[in-house]
């Protein structure tokens, strides 16, 4: 069968470079360029839906690739396939067509290193697989352009590691999911937020320069029975722009009310950010000077050592370092603990 991409049409035996392939009975011939190089290539083998194995213009199978080892490297050609196992990591060295599948398995890491990756091949990143992305930008979903072009679906998941090493500035890009388990900021040039993102374990920054900055787009730092994500700076770099930070309680010591203690991982929020769906948080600065009698009674406190005293019974106490902010406008200060009295099913994040 003779196969131009729209249709199938029966053709006679052909010889391709002194091979010849019959096109009656189970063994049939496609014709189409399978490297995208213009030339015209052949595969052959049972056309349904298996055993197809292409044969280049020279007549040379593309091979299959199979990484299992670390620090391996892919030259430059075409590939049928490439898989790299959970034990492997690799990095490109050159252009890399790929006709079939370019699959990386929890555990294996590929890095892109600034090489185009081309073909027909579907990409799938898995779960606990690592992908080192040099381009500027970033992963798209679809196109020629970004770290991945592979014509065919592309698949990123959600519970990866994305890890943007570029020399030049980059964009996160279409391709990465709104979800990751760690993404890494490692390019002085700095990184830039595409759209709304979530990270489940770990923010790193380990460049000595490059902020990453979120250009308006939504960063959530998740907390849940999983874990609490959080912020690494390993170099000088920082997040720049406006951030939620979660921060789950384990409910399982006491899922009543309870005095929980907080601090604010982000600048310029508020005692009103400690707010939740059924938690609305209650200051009065009268406690500062009536104490436990006041109403309506304090749900948020801050601690101040300056206020225990030895000039008096009453301000000797432990109890009185506590104080109540002035309002639900007053900014939680980086670095203070804060005691605030909420059941524990309800989790707060913190904006800024």
């Amino acid at each position: 069968r003779l196969n131009n991409g729209s249709g199938v049409f029966s053709v006679p035996p052909v010889v391709a470079n002194g091979t010849i392939a019959i096109a009656n009975g189970p063994t049939t011939i496609v014709a189409a360029d399978l490297d995208g190089d213009g030339d015209v290539d052949f595969a052959t083998g049972n056309f349904n839906g298996n055993n197809v194995t292409p044969r280049f213009n020279n007549g040379t199978p593309a091979p299959d690739l199979l990484i299992s080892t670390t620090g391996q490297s892919i030259s430059a050609g075409t590939y049928n396939s490439i898989t790299i196992t959970g034990t492997g990591a690799a990095t490109l060295q050159g252009a890399v067509t790929v006709n079939s599948a370019v699959t990386v398995q929890n555990g294996g890491s590929l890095s892109t290193n600034c090489q185009p990756l081309t073909g027909a091949a579907t990409f799938t990143l898995a779960a606990g697989a690592t992908l080192i992305i040099c381009d500027p930008a970033g992963i798209t979903a679809s196109g020629a352009s970004g770290a991945v072009q592979t014509t065919n679906t592309r698949s990123f998941s959600n519970d990866a590691i994305y890890s943007y090493s570029g020399s030049s500035a980059q964009v996160t890009g279409s391709g990465l999911p709104s979800q990751v388990r760690e993404l890494v900021v490692n390019n002085p040039a700095g990184l830039t937020l595409s759209a709304p993102l979530a990270v489940a374990q770990r923010l790193r920054l380990t460049s000595t320069s490059g902020n990453f900055a979120l250009n308006g787009q939504a960063l959530t730092l998740l907390s849940n029975a999983s874990g609490t994500a959080l912020v690494t700076n390993e170099g000088a770099a920082v997040v720049s722009g406006t951030a939620t930070v979660q921060r789950y309680i384990d409910p399982s010591l006491n899922a009543g009310l309870g005095y929980r203690h907080y601090s604010s991982p982000v600048q310029s929020t508020t005692v009103a950010d400690l707010a939740t769906a059924n938690f609305s948080p209650v200051v009065n600065p009268a406690y500062n000077t009536v104490g436990n009698t006041v109403t309506p009674f304090p749900t948020v406190f801050g601690f101040d050592e300056a206020r225990i005293t030895s000039t008096s019974a009453a301000t000797q106490s432990f109890d009185n370092g506590y104080f109540s902010p002035a309002s639900l406008s007053t900014p939680l200060t980086v670095g203070r603990g804060y005691t605030v009295n909420l059941a524990a099913s309800e989790k707060v994040d913190l904006v800024g």
